[in-house]
C-alpha cells in the first residue's frame, strides 16, 4: 500500500518514530524497526457504520501504548466500501507535540504524492537537541528566579469535581469547548498581563 509505504519512510526517517523509553525514563533510537503495517477495520456490510466507528474512536483514544515497545503511534485503514476509507491515526505525546504532527502530516502527504521524491535530509534530531541541552548545564539564574517565587505561587484551583479525584483508578478524558466573548478575552489577557503569564496559563 503506498499510503503504508510512505508512513515507514518517515518512521526510517524521524528518530523519535522508533524511540524506546525505559523505565527509569531514559530514551534510545532503534536504528532498525520492523515495517510497521495499517490495521485494518472492515465496515463493508455495514448499512449503518456509525455505531462501530464509536466504538473504535473510544477503543483508540484510550489506548496506551508501551513506552518501551519503539512505537508510540497507531494507525487504523477503515474500509466503508465503494472506494471510501477513513485514517485513524494516534500519536503518544512522549513523542510528538501539536507543530510536529502537522509536520508528520504535512511529509507523510508529500511522500505519498511524490514517492519517488526524496525528502530533504533533517539537519537535527530530538537527541541532537536533548545531547545539546545536557552539554548547557542547569541555567543557575532560572534557578534562582524559581526559588523566590515558588512560596509566592498560588495554589492549583479547587474546581468542583463528581468525585474524590483519588478515589479515580481509571481516568478518562474527554474534550470541552467554549468560547469567550471578545471584552471577557481582554479582561483575561489584561489580569494575565499583570501577574506576568501567558493568557493560555489561566485560560
Amino acid at each position: 500500500m503506498r499510503l503504508e509505504h510512505a508512513w515507514n519512510q518517515l518512521v526510517t526517517r524521524h528518530d523519535m518514530l522508533r524511540c524506546v523509553i525505559g523505565e527509569d525514563g531514559q530514551q534510545s533510537i532503534m536504528e532498525e524497526v520492523p515495517y510497521f503495517y495499517f490495521r485494518y477495520h472492515d465496515l463493508r456490510h455495514l448499512t449503518d457504520a456509525s455505531a462501530q466507528l464509536a466504538l473504535l474512536r473510544n477503543r483508540m483514544a484510550h489506548q496506551i501504548l508501551s513506552a518501551g515497545s519503539g512505537r508510540l503511534y497507531d494507525i487504523t485503514l477503515i474500509d466503508y466500501g465503494a472506494g471510501k476509507s477513513r485514517l485513524a491515526v494516534l500519536f503518544d505525546n512522549l513523542i510528538v507535540d501539536g507543530l510536529s504532527m502537522l509536520t508528520l502530516f504535512s511529509e507523510w502527504f508529500e511522500c505519498y504524492q511524490n514517492p519517488e521524491t526524496e525528502l530533504p535530509p533533517l539537519a537535527i534530531q530530538f537527541r541532537d537537541y536533548q545531547c545539546w541541552r545536557a552539554q548547557q548545564g542547569q541555567a543557575e539564574d532560572d534557578i534562582i528566579y524559581w526559588q523566590q517565587r515558588f512560596d509566592a505561587l498560588p495554589l492549583a484551583p479547587a474546581l468542583p469535581t463528581r468525585m474524590v479525584p483519588a478515589a479515580i483508578i481509571t481516568p478518562r478524558f474527554r474534550r470541552l469547548e467554549a468560547q469567550l466573548e471578545p471584552a471577557l478575552w481582554r479582561q483575561l489577557s489584561d489580569r494575565a498581563r499583570q501577574a506576568q503569564i501567558t493568557p493560555r496559563c489561566c485560560s
